[in-house]
């Protein structure tokens, strides 16, 4: 918990980051209950993946008994999000696809078929869901965790912290420092499109990038804008190509399945036949447009590397926290040197 002015420093960024983060998971939990709109639960994933990644950027300076248990009770609830989040993008993409492509009659059965299927599963998954709001919200951790972090800003007033600190440019440098050697460890193997679960590692190891870099983004003024921008455009189009690697491995999956539950129920795989062409028609689709992503993604990470992207950010978290280890150390003008 903070003792210095350099904790008072981090606790104040600590708690403008957190409690941004905690509050937007906390408005969208009733519309995540209701599930009328698909936005809640997007939203709500998004700040509380923020939040967890927030938590582990500053447990030096929260308290040390609560931080494990905040961050598990935020884990849960974006492990029921992510399962209905995703299930909400397959019933938007299959209900778009199915609009895009009526004049192929021969195709509908399927894709009907695939939405009954995708439909059943997220009604499933809402009682989960609500459950997990529930447990959320019983936690306490709203009003735990956002009594710690009011009483960090209380703190970082009372000590007249500053976010342009020298502990914050040194957490900065430490932290932002490792995530671009994750990102840039996947150098080689991410060129390969058939390196699918490395293509995921470097998509996950961007957006940890990018959450660290939006938490440090006020004390830079603006600095690191541009390679928030950067990262994001990686993130996302490795994020459609997952999307995309999900659909062509699960989808034979997903005919296998159905295989087994028309025979069960007709006593022969006759009847099944008919749903064959619009799920093919749907893997087809999903491959062709993962081979445009993912040379969408080379041009991207290529332009990272003719631009020093990396060792250019590396060299502004280092310049600014050489910078402000100068200005700490420097003689005031008029007194000796030691």
């Amino acid at each position: 918990m903070v003792s210095t002015d350099r904790d008072a420093a981090l606790g104040l960024l600590a708690a403008r980051a957190m409690l941004d983060r905690l509050d937007a998971m906390t408005a969208r939990a009733d519309g995540v209950r209701r599930a009328e709109d698909i936005e809640d639960v997007h939203q709500m994933r998004v700040a509380s993946r923020r939040l967890r990644a927030a938590l582990a950027l500053f447990e030096p300076v929260l308290p040390a008994r609560r931080v494990e248990g905040w961050v598990k009770d935020v884990r849960r609830v974006t492990r029921r999000l992510g399962e209905a989040r995703d299930l909400d993008v397959q019933i938007a993409f299959v209900e778009d696809f199915t609009r895009r492509h009526t004049e192929h009659a021969a195709w509908q059965p399927g894709l009907r078929r695939l939405l009954l299927r995708l439909r059943q599963r997220r009604e499933r998954v809402q009682p989960r869901l609500r459950a997990a709001m529930d447990r959320f919200g019983d936690s306490d951790i709203e009003t735990e965790l956002g009594a710690a972090l009011r009483q960090l800003t209380a703190l970082g007033h009372m000590a007249q912290a500053d976010e342009h600190s020298e502990a914050v440019f040194e957490r900065a440098r430490d932290t932002v420092r490792a995530r671009v050697q994750e990102v840039v460890s996947f150098a080689d193997e991410a060129r390969d499109p058939t390196h699918t679960e490395q293509a995921h590692a470097l998509r996950i190891a961007a957006k940890r990038l990018r959450y660290t870099l939006e938490v440090f983004a006020p004390a830079f003024d603006g600095a690191l804008r541009p390679y928030i921008q950067i990262v994001k455009r990686l993130q996302t189009v490795l994020g459609e190509v997952h999307d995309c690697d999900v659909w062509i491995d699960w989808l034979p999956r997903f005919l296998d399945d159905e295989r087994r539950r028309t025979v069960r129920f007709y006593g022969a795989a006759r009847d099944f036949r008919k749903i064959l062409g619009g799920i093919e028609a749907l893997r087809e689709d999903r491959r062709a447009r993962r081979e445009q992503l993912f040379a969408r993604f080379l041009r991207l990470w290529d332009a990272t590397y003719a631009d020093r992207t990396w060792p250019a950010l590396v060299a502004l978290v280092d310049e600014a926290a050489a910078r402000d280890d100068r200005s700490a150390t420097a003689v005031p003008a008029g007194e000796p040197a030691p």
